[in-house]
């Protein structure tokens, strides 16, 4: 486990390195005005996902840790995998459909103008390139297969946004396309190779029905805190907008983006340890949760004041 937390740390520091360069890269590249554009969308997009994978980014590893570890008789960590990945799909996938057959009321929603309507068809790929990353991310993580995980956590956040800016034009729109569509490619990649791996115990829609049912008993009550998220992190940038312009609106979600990037720090405790923890808890190994618990207290704290 300590390597895992070693190279996931590792992983996570280089992606908010990689993301702070980006914003820098983003500012001398597309102007004011563009980088207000990609600030806002990045935004938007990074945080509109979350309630709409309805919590199976938590759920998931969970759940198949706990199937993993022989913890739960009548379900197997395949199906849990297959559920994720279909449930975790559909929302986003429709959103994205709804806000590109209504671009003017879809950029209203989402940046809080109907002016900013060219951004939808980029920013929707982006959401579905996101969404398909964090839930092929998801089943990785509760597998341990944590070498899987950081390499598509790398190549998604970390070297994917640089490349779109080498090979896009110089607008936010084009950016976020390539961006997006260089989510879809490498997560669908991840996402054939876990099927590949599971097509042997594919055990039929019904069984698949009760494993969604579980994941969704332990996801759903997480959204309403989701969407708090969403109002926490993204309403101020859509009042910025509405009153002072794309321009200031885009530093503001930029000074927010670093915020949440220091934050990120943390990030790796809890990737590697929440399917460590949940089996476990499953497995009635009290003592030694407690054990770990104890010890990332401490150590979070120390971190915290260092910081």
């Amino acid at each position: 486990m300590k390597t895992q937390l070693a190279w996931t740390m590792l992983t996570e520091l280089m992606v908010t390195a990689s993301g702070i360069f980006i914003l820098k890269l983003a500012a001398s590249i597309l102007g004011p005005t563009g980088f207000g554009e990609y600030a806002l969308s990045r935004r938007a997009v990074g945080l509109l996902y979350l309630p709409l994978v309805m919590g199976l980014g938590i759920a998931a590893p969970r759940y198949i840790a706990i199937a993993r570890a022989g913890a739960m008789s009548g379900f197997s960590e395949s199906s849990f995998a297959t559920a994720t990945l279909t449930a975790g799909l559909l929302p986003p996938l429709l959103i994205v459909a709804l806000l590109n057959l209504a671009p003017s009321w879809g950029a209203t929603l989402i940046f809080g103008t109907g002016e900013l309507a060219h951004l939808v068809p980029a920013a929707t790929v982006a959401l579905a390139g996101i969404a398909l990353h964090a839930m092929v991310y998801a089943v990785y993580r509760g597998r341990s297969e944590m070498n899987y995980a950081n390499t598509l956590q790398l190549l998604n956040l970390g070297f994917m946004p640089l490349i779109a800016f080498a090979i896009g034009e110089r607008t936010a729109a084009t950016v976020l396309m390539a961006m997006g569509t260089g989510w879809l490619v490498i997560s669908g990649i991840g996402l054939l190779h876990v099927l590949w791996r599971e097509r042997a115990e594919w055990r039929g829609l019904a069984s698949m029905r009760e494993h969604l049912m579980v994941l969704l008993r332990f996801g759903l009550p997480r959204v309403p805190g989701e969407f708090a998220l969403v109002g926490l992190f993204a309403i101020p940038s859509l009042i910025a907008v509405r009153a002072h312009g794309v321009v200031e609106a885009g530093q503001f979600s930029a000074a927010l983006s670093v915020l949440t990037m220091a934050s990120g720090v943390f990030a790796p405790v809890s990737l590697v340890i929440l399917p460590r923890a949940s089996a476990q808890a499953a497995m009635g190994d009290f003592h030694g949760l407690r054990r770990l618990v104890l010890k990332i207290l401490a150590a979070g704290i120390l971190l915290a004041t260092a910081g």
